[in-house]
């Protein structure tokens, strides 16, 4: 019994690893978007679009352009021709942490978040706002 208390305590409560969960398929949804975007300026003389487009060009749709849990769209913000944030709600605040498949995560504060992207020709920057 002590043991599994005990493992209870180190892992967190099963609602805590819930919203975990839900907070990395937020991210995952903005890596997305945010190859969306990349791809689309790629094809469009390395400049961003004004509004997030359906697609990149290429037939490449996100998995999800809303929230997980709210069903609210995720936002995107035309910020000039290489810069542009995309924005969600996040239920918990993160220390930056590195995602296999998506790379280095920004720490992020909890409530509304914008991640602002600086587009180069061969890399993407997150600077959590």
């Amino acid at each position: 019994m002590i043991a599994v208390v005990a493992e209870f305590l180190a892992s967190g409560s099963p609602h805590h690893a819930r919203l975990l969960a839900e907070e990395a398929r937020r991210m995952s949804d903005l890596g997305q978007l945010a190859a969306v975007v990349h791809r689309y300026a790629k094809a469009h003389a390395d400049i961003v679009p004004r509004h997030l487009p359906a697609e990149d060009g290429g037939g490449f749709l996100p998995s999800s352009r809303t929230d997980p849990v709210t069903g609210r769209a995720y936002q995107y913000h035309y910020l000039g021709p290489a810069r542009y944030s995309l924005c969600a709600v996040f239920a918990t605040a993160t220390d930056a942490y590195f995602d296999a498949q998506w790379g280095q995560q920004p720490k992020h504060g909890r409530g509304r978040v914008c991640l602002q992207k600086q587009f180069a020709a061969n890399d993407v920057s997150d600077t959590a706002l």
